[in-house]
């Protein structure tokens, strides 16, 4: 296959050169409402949930952005990504009442089974006695993003 560079005019990529190349993003979700009352149980993010049809034998990466806050001052909270029901990026931090956290995970690239798969992120207060709030309006939405980096 032509490499970056070595392109020549005229010169068509075959259907399988074609397929070695990276798809870049294959899903992708971005929510716009606060979600509150996140206190100690693992919660899925309203609307930061989406469902695609993967590939055998390529790499996929979770890509994830959620604006956080708490009640209190120093909570512990972490923001985990899944894909195809398995945990692949998780993300922890201690947060303030007085300012927004962006939260952020980017997992390794990893594959998954054939067929429709859903990546989603959630979000837990591990540690504190606040509650967080994902929030998510005008100014800050919260993401989630699926690439399918090409194959294994």
């Amino acid at each position: 296959m032509a490499s970056p560079g070595s392109f020549v005019d005229g010169v068509a990529l075959s259907a399988s050169e074609m397929n070695d190349l990276p798809a870049g993003i294959v899903a992708r979700a971005v929510y716009s409402i606060d979600q509150g009352s996140i206190v100690g149980t693992e919660l899925d993010l309203t609307g930061l949930s989406t469902t695609f049809t993967a590939l055998a034998n390529r790499y996929y990466v979770v890509v994830g952005l959620v604006p956080v806050i708490s009640t209190v001052s120093a909570d512990e909270a972490i923001l985990r990504g899944y894909l195809g029901g398995s945990i692949i990026t998780g993300m922890d931090a201690t947060l303030s009442n007085t300012r927004t956290r962006f939260m952020r995970v980017s997992s390794r690239p990893v594959t998954v089974s054939a067929g429709s798969t859903t990546a989603k992120l959630t979000l837990q207060r591990v540690s504190g006695t606040g509650t967080l709030t994902a929030q998510s309006g005008a100014a800050l939405t919260s993401h989630i993003a699926v690439y399918d980096m090409g194959p294994v």
